[in-house]
């Protein structure tokens, strides 16, 4: 099964956000067996942890938009350059006289 590159850049965050959490708490706990300052360090290590986490989310979230945002343009661009289509009235489903035998 093959994961289109779009959806693999939301898995990968999501792996990230839940890694940088992780990182965060293991560090704090780390600290404060050191240090002896209780839950506080894991408490700010989950937080630190956290604000990177989203960080990470925010960034992925601005180059979607603009990655979508480009891909509007693009397809505008390639819209108001392509040749008007010729209608056939003959074809329209719109008319209401019968269409003609040539």
């Amino acid at each position: 099964m093959k994961i289109p590159l779009r959806d693999a850049g939301a898995i990968s965050i999501g792996i990230e956000l839940v890694v940088s959490v992780v990182i965060g708490l293991v560090a704090g706990a780390w600290l404060d067996r050191r240090f002896g300052t209780g839950p506080w360090l894991t408490l700010v290590g989950i937080m630190v942890g956290s604000a990177a986490g989203f960080r990470s989310l925010i960034q992925y979230g601005k180059r979607a938009q603009a990655r979508a945002e480009k891909e509007d343009r693009e397809q505008a661009d390639a819209a108001a350059n392509a040749p008007p289509k010729s209608i056939d009235p003959s074809k329209d489903p719109l008319s209401d006289d019968p269409p003609r035998e040539d």
